[in-house]
């Protein structure tokens, strides 16, 4: 069973809207053991953005807690805290090699599968680690980023500033996990949401903290495992260790843990990618987010009686009186899922598991029948409405070919199980797909072409593209080499073009993400093309729009397809002096 879990949040304007779908994009291809994968992110028509990722159907409170609060269960043993630690601190780390810091790390965001359990402790993921890094830590977003009680020293101080969400902060945050998991949340918390942050801004003035030491030794806790956590809570972010380096602590090369991420690296290897099942799950099962989320009562914008403030700080020097530390908005709806009210990482769990296998290992007639409604399988068309047909069995006459049935290709695009078959084969054939001119290449390039011909699978249109304009898509060091920071005659006109032309899609028309996307790859162009006597011209930036909107985590290949497209198509068209083509 495939687990999907959805977070919706409210984008401060339109326009941070845009910039927090551009900023996600670059978060699905993050792919690791320990991470749940995100998936999908979207601007609802109501305003609000929605992000789908994988998760799964326990988290860590639940496991401590079970389904009713203050049923605190003490059944982790020192192997399994320490292959929790180690499994917790090998996703952090590959975050923070990302540039990335998680900044909701709790209990509530670190899941597993139940039935996966055996002698050691399941395998776990952490979730929601895009939330903070996709809204620029909350500035992009009417959200508040973070569980409280698992609030670094720095964030609290800083009345939760974005720059103070640092990977400093996830090895704090990790290390009262563990506190938590050993000597149980009341050790250091309360029901008081204030003597919970007074306890966590000034640790040193508070008995929770100066007794660690003691607590943990009195719960017979190994001195690897106290000093782990020791270390996760130095108070001083400059001398606390980030996660990087916390992975090569002591603890963890007792005895080798590394196997838990090889094993699982290598199971998950798979032709689809599982943002590309996702999109091919909702097609074939309908599912659609939007509807799970009006299902818990998300319909669109809150009344403005519901979005007054819970709280309203008088003016005080105290530090815990900043109003910015509470999440106001849509307070209503979280008061209604029993809770306090406030900081609630809500993840609305759904599951899709169609089985595309066994759906493809029918009969006969069912089979004739998906073939008939696909409008290509066993008959395949090479070259178009007047090309050659053949059928697994021999060649097709011409009043065969007229009385095949023929899908719309929208509709053939809205068939999960069409295009599940298109993507696998796809995902085949530019697997084994290379630029050279050999032979066995040529081969390839032949096939590519006859497929592509019949259709494209939206999910791949980009990189076939390139393809198709014999690029190969995983070289773009051309790309990398050039200086887009020089200035260039055009750069005033692209000042001009590029905000006014693109508010049409939604990733385009983010300022900070798309706009420079396409400033950066016109740059490039318009420098390695002044050589040939090529300029810019208003519309260039037309004709690259659909190259970034496809290929928007990878700039370098835009570029090299944009270029062999422009070179191929409009030869000429760009010179300084195109009156020759024009006439």
């Amino acid at each position: 069973m495939v687990y999907y879990g959805i977070v919706y949040f409210w984008p401060t304007n339109p326009t941070s809207a845009a910039e927090v779908t551009a900023r996600f994009q670059k978060l699905k291809e993050i792919e690791h053991p320990h991470l749940c994968r995100a998936l999908d992110m979207h601007v609802t028509d109501a305003g609000y953005v929605y992000s789908v990722m994988e998760t799964r159907p326990k988290s860590l409170e639940q496991f401590l807690f079970g389904q009713s609060a203050g049923s605190y269960q003490e059944c982790l043993s020192p192997a399994q805290i320490r292959i929790l630690a180690y499994q917790i601190t090998a996703g952090l780390s590959h975050l923070a090699e990302l540039g990335i810091s998680h900044s909701t790390l709790s209990l509530r965001n670190i899941v597993f599968d139940p039935d996966s359990s055996g002698e050691q402790f399941p395998h776990i993921k952490l979730q929601n680690w895009h939330i903070s890094h996709s809204t620029r830590g909350g500035a992009l977003a009417r959200i508040t980023i973070g569980s409280p009680a698992f609030f670094a020293p720095e964030i609290i101080a800083s009345a939760g500033d974005p720059s103070s969400f640092t990977q400093k902060a996830d090895s704090w945050s990790l290390g009262l996990i563990l506190v938590d998991l050993i000597l149980g949340p009341t050790h250091r918390t309360t029901r008081n949401i204030r003597e919970t942050l007074t306890g966590l801004l000034i640790p040193q003035k508070h008995d929770w903290f100066t007794t660690l030491p003691d607590s943990l030794t009195a719960a017979k806790t190994p001195v690897s495992i106290t000093s782990f956590i020791l270390r996760c809570l130095t108070v001083s972010p400059a001398s606390r260790p980030s996660p990087p380096d916390l992975i090569v602590d002591i603890l963890f090369s007792e005895s080798p843990l590394s196997e838990l991420i090889n094993v699982s690296a290598s199971a998950a290897k798979t032709i689809i990618s599982q943002s590309e099942m996702y999109a091919l799950q909702r097609l074939v099962t309908g599912v659609n987010p939007e509807t799970v989320l009006a299902a818990h009562g998300v319909r669109g914008a809150a009344p403005p009686i519901e979005c007054l403030p819970l709280f309203v700080a008088c003016e005080s020097d105290n530090l815990l009186d900043v109003p910015s530390i509470v999440d106001n908005e849509h307070s209503k709806d979280r008061r209604n899922d029993g809770s306090d009210g406030l900081f609630q990482d809500r993840v609305f769990a759904f599951s899709m598991n169609h089985d595309f296998e066994a759906s493809l290992k029918t009969g006969p007639e069912t089979r004739q029948k998906n073939y008939r409604v696909s409008g290509r399988t066993e008959w395949t068309n090479f070259g178009g409405g007047h090309g050659s047909y053949r059928k697994q069995g021999g060649a097709v006459s011409h009043k065969d070919e007229k009385a095949l049935p023929i899908k719309p290709l929208v509709l053939k695009e809205k068939d999960g199980m069409y295009q599940y078959k298109r993507v696998y084969l796809f995902r085949r054939l530019l697997k084994e797909f290379s630029a050279d001119d050999s032979n066995s290449a040529d081969g390839r390039k032949g096939e590519l072409w006859r497929e592509a011909a019949v259709d494209i699978p939206p999910l791949l249109r980009g990189i076939i593209w390139t393809c198709l304009l014999g690029i190969n898509p995983d070289v773009t060091v051309e790309y990398d080499f050039i200086d887009k920071t020089q200035t260039t005659p055009a750069d005033r006109q692209l000042e001009l073009d590029i905000p006014r032309c693109h508010q049409y899609n939604e990733l385009l028309s983010s300022q900070q993400e798309g706009h420079m996307k396409l400033s950066r790859i016109l740059k490039a162009w318009v420098i390695t093309e002044a050589a040939n006597g090529n300029v810019y011209w208003q519309g260039l930036d037309s004709l690259l729009a659909p190259f970034v909107a496809l290929n928007f985590t990878n700039e370098g290949r835009a570029y090299v397809s944009f270029k062999a497209f422009t070179r191929k198509y409009f030869d000429g068209f760009f010179a300084e002096d195109n009156s020759h083509v024009l006439h």
